[in-house]
């Protein structure tokens, strides 16, 4: 999955710094534009929204977002976006900066992979635990690697310290045994009548 952004410094009245997102998913892209760090228009762009356009404010000014995302044998991917007011452009990506935007991407990306602390290792691990337990299936399996997969994220988050993340790891550990055990007793109590 690859995620796009653009920043455009754009002076209308005042200076604003706009930024551009486009969150490729699985059937749909996730199109958003942030004006001055303020969420100012979203859209699921998916296959029947290819193409269109919207008007959001910023202050009392009325800007227009036109967009159209163009069709490969594998995907769809954006065409163009352009933010103008009235009928001055102010802003426009085109799939031509794509590939700056995917090295820059791809850069990020490989910036982010940095491994999980040794000490997170346990607590993914007790997670990974629950389908061991549990022989199998697919609901165990799924709680297990969700609880690894946000004790990971926790780990990796370096605005706290490292004892609070130890802590919060130790509480969503224990929050997804608490959520297999009452998944495991609900289905039970689901399934006890076909079982006799």
């Amino acid at each position: 999955m690859l995620n796009l952004e653009k920043t455009w410094q754009i002076k209308v009245r005042q200076q604003h710094e706009v930024k551009m997102f486009v969150n490729e998913g699985f059937f749909s892209d996730k199109l958003a534009i942030y004006v001055d760090g303020k969420l100012r228009f979203e859209k699921q762009v998916g296959y029947f929204s290819l193409k269109g356009q919207r008007n959001f404010f910023v202050n009392s000014d009325d800007w227009t977002i036109e967009w159209k995302w163009k069709l490969s044998w594998k995907r769809a991917y954006p065409k163009y976006v352009t933010l103008k007011l009235h009928d001055r452009v102010l802003a426009e990506y085109t799939d031509d900066m794509r590939e700056e935007a995917k090295q820059a991407a791809n850069e990020t990306a490989e910036a982010n992979k940095e491994p999980a602390p040794r000490w997170a290792w346990i607590f993914m691990g007790a997670c990974g635990l629950i389908p061991v337990v549990s022989l199998g299936g697919a609901i165990p399996a799924l709680i297990g690697f969700l609880g690894a997969s946000i004790v990971r994220k926790i780990s990796l988050d370096s605005s706290r310290s490292v004892s609070t993340n130890v802590a919060y790891c130790a509480g969503t550990t224990l929050l997804t045994w608490v959520g297999f055990g009452f998944t495991m007793i609900i289905l039970g109590n689901l399934f006890a009548p076909f079982l006799i």
